[in-house]
Order: C-alpha cells, then sequence, then structure tokens
C-alpha cells in the first residue's frame, strides 16, 4: 500500500497493491464507489486515514507492506522467529553496488524481543541506550553498501578478478 500527501491535499491519496488470488497477477486493489463505479485510487479510509508520521509534513510518501494476510511481523516474519538482520543481508546480497552520492541505513535490532527496542528515532541514536535509561542492544543502524563491498573489502586491496554485465 502507498499513501501519499501533496502541499495542498493534507487528506492523501492512496493506492493499495495486491496479487490477485484468480490470476496471481499485481496490480492496484480496485474499490468501488458510492455511483457503482470502480476507482484505483482512493482517500485513505479506517486505520489508514491516521497513518501519517509527524516528520511529514507538506508532501511525502508512505509504504504499508501489510504481508499476506495483515498479522506478519515486519522485523519478525510470519512465524515471529524471523532474521531481526534479515533487510540488511538481503539489500546487502541483491544490491550489487551503490552510486557514490547514495547512502541506504536500515535500522537493525538486536533483540526478538519488542519491550526492548526502540521506541523512537532518538532511543535507536542514543550513543549508550544505558546511560539514556533505555534497554541494552536494541538496535542499531546499519549501512548498506552491496554485495561487491563484502567481496573486495575483506582483501582491503581485494579486487574481483572479473565483472561485468550480461543483458539478458
Amino acid at each position: 500500500m502507498v499513501i501519499s500527501w501533496v502541499t495542498g491535499d493534507q487528506a492523501g491519496s492512496m493506492v493499495w497493491l495486491r496479487r490477485d488470488p484468480i490470476t496471481g497477477e499485481y496490480g492496484a486493489r480496485r474499490f468501488e464507489t458510492e455511483d457503482g463505479s470502480f476507482e484505483e485510487v482512493v482517500r485513505p479510509f479506517g486505520d489508514f486515514a491516521n497513518v501519517k508520521p509527524t516528520w511529514i509534513h507538506d508532501h511525502g510518501t508512505l509504504v504499508i507492506c501489510l504481508g499476506n494476510n495483515g498479522t506478519e511481523d515486519t522485523y519478525l516474519g510470519k512465524d515471529g522467529q524471523g532474521d531481526i538482520k534479515g533487510l540488511s543481508a538481503y539489500l546487502n546480497k541483491r544490491v550489487w553496488t551503490l552510486p557514490n552520492n547514495v547512502n541506504v541505513y536500515v535500522q537493525e535490532l538486536r533483540s526478538q524481543k519488542r519491550e526492548d527496542w526502540p521506541r523512537s528515532r532518538a532511543e535507536a541514536a542514543a550513543p549508550t541506550r544505558a546511560e539514556a535509561g533505555l534497554p541494552t542492544g536494541a538496535g542499531t543502524a546499519a549501512e548498506i553498501l552491496g554485495a561487491r563491498h563484502f567481496l573486495t573489502a575483506p582483501a582491503e586491496k581485494g579486487t574481483l578478478a572479473a565483472q561485468g554485465v550480461l543483458t539478458l
């Protein structure tokens, strides 16, 4: 689901992307209007009408990942036992390299216990969580460097024997 706000329209617009269970195709969910027609872009409704983060002022976009049935845990997976470093590991394996002017960070958790997770960006960024009176070991921001970095960096001067692009 994608919800966007633009200057002058603080109510926002929403597109709900989903997989059609019959055809297996992905696309925008269609919502029936009062006049019986269908629209793909609608105003956020229900709980989604109240999800706008305080850091989005005039304009911005929020992506909400609901999973297959809406009860999966974003960090811990559908069974609650997922890898708390899974997203950064996935990105570092799937992205070869990032452009020089692009930095990507993932907030990694250090505990599977929700009560130990930071409740805000400020808590997550505390120099020492114990000094801030917070549970320790909650998380850090990991920089995504891409697979190339991990193939060449361990040797400090490491270089790949061969590399290239294959168009399929």
